[in-house]
């Protein structure tokens, strides 16, 4: 093969590799930027305030854009019958994706919006048939492995919709059951104490999963359920009928020696409000002293304060923190329920056994070797999900059985939904 024969075929990856890295510099560039500008804990907000902008017919017109821009990519070394299959399969995937998020509601999973997801899916899907287009391009393939493309753009699209059916139907529904194993140094009595936990329920209305919740709890014949946080969807604060089906969820939880609630961060402030009548100990800024058959153990709970100022009270969660460890019993294991992992390291320096929580729902979303792409948590990827260690303190992280609710599309991907099984020997 002759040298200029060697630079044509190399050319084209090394412009490609060229324009990725072009694209890597800008976005770092961005990000710098964006960070020097905006609080991230905005971020929410801001996608909030582009999603209300999103109408039927502007996402018609994105969609046709993105069209005439395959069309454009793909057009340039394929020929029209290749083009039309990659035109194809990406607006039959699309044509899939609306199919299953229009689905979600009547078949009860979940009750979230539908065009902000949908508009993200057809970037995806538009990028999809761009990338294997410019590939195609770039790489100049022979007319013979040129006819692979068409298949090449049905397998992308394909993989999209397996995708898509996995984190908005499969894995939300997908609950699974988390084993922790505490060593009590105070216990007299070989017989294990079993503490079932729930976090992170964010109720929109009852369905498959909430009652999977509570055969699933029950079924472990816990001694104690905590439930640690956020019980209604933010869309979904004051609406009768989701009040109602979470106290029908909750009363039918089975523990009998009590199920204990602290509050979340979209939670009202007195917890009365929600379980009034039930037989839920609202554990805010308080102790309960358990002695079961041999065990003694201490729960605590830490509420999440708030200020009108700046929505979450840090100074005031230290405080109650603080009043709460001048009663650590030195006589039996001690228990800190908190919605967040936020207040770890202070709960380890204050000698806390075991700290249990919920709040980043293990990103939702995870990417492999990468993990949660966001946990909201001030601590951000510390502390995403499962067990730690803070000195003498145990930890754990629920990824919760629930949904982020308001434009954030429902959705679960690499990270299902979990109770928690807690036995103290």
């Amino acid at each position: 093969m002759s040298k200029s024969s060697r630079t044509m075929r190399t050319s084209p990856w090394l412009l490609l590799a060229l324009l990725a890295a072009l694209v890597a510099v800008l976005a770092w560039m961005a990000v710098a930027y964006l960070r020097t500008q905006y609080d991230w804990r905005d971020g929410p907000i801001l996608l909030g305030r582009a999603a209300e902008q999103l109408s039927r017919r502007r996402l018609a017109v994105a969609v046709v854009l993105s069209i005439g821009t395959v069309w454009v990519i793909v057009r340039r070394r394929s020929s029209l019958h290749d083009t039309y299959a990659a035109l194809m399969a990406y607006l039959g995937g699309l044509l899939a994706d609306a199919v299953v998020l229009l689905s979600l509601e009547p078949l009860g999973i979940s009750y979230g919006p539908v065009l902000l997801p949908l508009a993200v899916l057809a970037a995806v899907r538009c990028g999809v048939a761009l990338g294997l287009g410019a590939v195609a391009w770039l790489a100049g393939l022979s007319v013979r492995r040129r006819a692979l493309w068409p298949l090449l753009h049905g397998l992308g699209q394909a993989l999209v919709l397996l995708i898509v059916v996995d984190a908005f139907v499969l894995e939300p529904s997908g609950l699974t059951t988390s084993r922790l194993t505490v060593q009590d140094p105070y216990g007299t009595t070989t017989r294990p104490l079993r503490i079932v936990q729930i976090s992170d329920l964010h109720l929109e209305r009852a369905n498959a999963l909430s009652w999977r919740i509570v055969r699933q709890a029950n079924a472990l014949q816990p001694d104690v359920i905590v439930l640690t946080g956020d019980y209604l969807n933010i869309s979904f604060p004051h609406d009768q009928e989701t009040r109602r089906d979470l106290r029908t969820i909750v009363g039918a939880l089975q523990a009998p020696y009590g199920i204990y609630a602290v509050s979340g961060n979209v939670d009202p402030e007195n917890l009365d409000d929600l379980f009034g009548g039930l037989p839920v100990h609202a554990l805010d800024d308080r102790w309960a002293l358990l002695e079961i058959e041999g065990r003694r153990i201490a729960l605590a709970g830490l509420a999440l304060h708030r200020s009108l100022a700046e929505g979450r009270d840090r100074k005031a969660d230290r405080q109650a923190l603080a009043e709460l460890a001048k009663s650590i019993p030195g006589d039996r294991l001690s228990i800190l329920l908190h919605h967040t992992p936020d207040m770890i390291p202070e709960a380890a320096a204050s000698g806390f056994d075991l700290y249990l929580c919920g709040h980043t729902h293990g990103g939702q979303v995870r990417l492999p070797f990468y993990g949660a792409l966001t946990t909201f948590s001030l601590y951000g990827k510390r502390y995403e999900m499962g067990t730690y260690r803070e000195g003498n303190t145990l930890i754990y992280v629920s990824r919760g059985v629930g949904l982020e609710g308001w434009i954030i599309p429902r959705v679960r991907f690499l990270c299902p939904p979990e109770i928690v099984n807690i036995e103290i020997r």
